[in-house]
């Protein structure tokens, strides 16, 4: 390698190195986007997420329909 081509690798691997500083240093100085653990906000404001005390009439399943089968009569032999 010549002279040049190992400024140029060292430049591209400084810059490379510095970009993936800068992003890591950015991630994480970001906030989280969780809700504290403090207090969670799926809680609602003293209302329950499940309301027990209704109560919801709900159609039986319809047992399925037998149909009969059509009665054959059984084959006779004819005596000539």
């Amino acid at each position: 390698m010549s002279r040049t081509e190992k400024v140029v690798a060292f430049l591209m691997s400084v810059l490379v190195f510095a970009g993936l500083f800068f992003f890591i240093y950015s991630s994480l100085r970001a906030p989280v986007n969780a809700p504290p653990l403090s207090e969670p906000d799926y809680y609602g404001d003293e209302e329950d997420l499940f309301d027990f005390e209704e109560e919801t009439v709900t159609p039986p399943a319809a047992a399925p329909v037998a149909t009969p089968k059509p009665a054959v009569e059984p084959k006779t032999e004819t005596k000539k």
